[in-house]
């Protein structure tokens, strides 16, 4: 039988594990991370890993705890499937919006050209209004 190395898959991690913020004019990864984690008022910011990625002058953070993240090659956040889903033509559409609930938070995370342009979180959701998006 054949092993699969852990370390060659590819983990996403979940919206529900993500500080999620937008940032422009600053270009530096230290200088980011210490926007973000002052912005977020982490107590404990080395235990946080940064990924964000630049499109149309906007950087686009995402802050998860190590403790969270499974040890893998390549670890990505939950938002960006959507955007690979696309790139592989399983999405048709250029300009979409994935609604994605747990428990009663929703996340809607936006998409423009293919590209994750924004996530929304929307807290106390009531699962019986899901019907509002599709009317």
């Amino acid at each position: 039988m054949m092993k699969i190395n852990s370390l060659n898959k590819i983990n996403f991690i979940k919206s529900t594990d993500l500080l999620y913020a937008q940032r422009t004019g600053i270009s530096k990864e230290d200088e980011l991370f210490n926007n973000l984690t002052a912005d977020f008022k982490l107590s404990k910011p080395f235990d946080y890993q940064i990924a964000f990625f630049k499109h149309n002058e906007i950087y686009h953070c995402f802050l998860a705890p190590v403790y969270k993240l499974k040890k893998s090659r390549f670890c990505f956040p939950e938002p960006l499937i959507f955007q690979a889903l696309f790139d592989e033509r399983f999405i048709e559409e250029s300009d979409y919006c994935v609604l994605n609930l747990y428990d009663q938070t929703l996340y809607l995370y936006f998409y423009q050209e293919g590209k994750f342009i924004n996530l929304k979180k929307i807290e106390n959701f009531n699962p019986g209004n899901m019907d509002l998006f599709f009317k």
